[in-house]
């Protein structure tokens, strides 16, 4: 499968809950376009092509942020599910992409 993502991810543990409550766990990955939720006991696949309005808990000053989404994926053996960020809200994935740097630059040696 080849990449065609446009951002860069940082592998990440965030924790993510969907608004219904289908989905709530961890992320295995993140980026400014979207995150890997891996699959674990509160978990329910849903088709590709979903939309899922969830919540993502950056740690820090910024909380819970609000986000649509939509599954782009299945991991493969049922690890999980790629969700791309379909928001338009520039404020949050200007929040996301500074976290992303201040986390990113903290990893390095």
């Amino acid at each position: 499968m080849s990449e065609k993502r446009n951002s860069q991810r940082v592998e990440l543990r965030i924790r993510i809950a969907s608004k219904d409550n289908h989905i709530s766990g961890y992320t295995r990955n993140l980026s400014t376009g979207g995150c890997f939720i891996e699959s674990s006991e509160n978990f329910c696949f849903l088709p590709i092509g979903s939309k899922i309005p969830f919540y993502l808990e950056i740690p820090g000053d910024y909380a819970y942020m609000e986000i649509d989404g939509v599954v782009k994926h299945h991991g493969r053996e049922g690890d999980g599910m790629g969700i791309y960020f379909a928001t338009t809200n520039y404020g949050i994935k200007f929040l996301i992409d500074h976290f992303l740097r201040i986390t990113h630059r903290n990893e390095r040696p």
